[in-house]
């Protein structure tokens, strides 16, 4: 089974579902910010494996990270309407799912806007888990 593969899948799958309306980096993909006033970028970042029972199971968590990009200087009304999209979406207990494989969303929260090389950014972290067969 592709537990990881299914996991990362249901939620690259959810944040394009959404269709924000603007233009998504995926980890470890070419992305060009050129011209770009608004986009985000993804990133799974898996914590751990616990095992939970003696039956063969394993409870995996981790957060997906949602940074959203606003060039600077700009209006941060774009990224605020993301930043509610976002929240509004991905709610304690939301399950998420690819083939057998479901994860489901634990907590959500955002920090402060910061600058950083040109852009105001807002990360909204999305923590999950998720069973899978040892």
């Amino acid at each position: 089974m592709a537990y990881y593969t299914d996991i990362h899948a249901a939620l690259t799958q959810s944040i394009i579902s959404l269709d924000l309306g603007v233009p998504i980096a995926h980890e470890n993909a070419v992305f060009d910010r050129t011209n770009k006033t608004n986009f985000i970028e993804v990133n799974s970042l898996f914590n751990r494996e616990d095992s939970i029972t003696k039956t063969g199971f394993s409870e995996v968590d981790g957060i997906y990270q949602i940074t959203i990009y606003s060039k600077a200087g700009t209006s941060v009304a774009k990224s605020l309407e993301l930043v509610d999209g976002l929240l509004t979406y991905y709610v304690n207990n939301l399950i998420l799912s690819s083939g057998d494989q479901q994860v489901r969303v634990i907590e959500v929260e955002r920090n402060e806007g910061r600058n950083l090389g040109g852009w105001y950014v807002i990360d909204v972290s999305v923590v999950f888990k998720s069973n899978i067969l040892r």
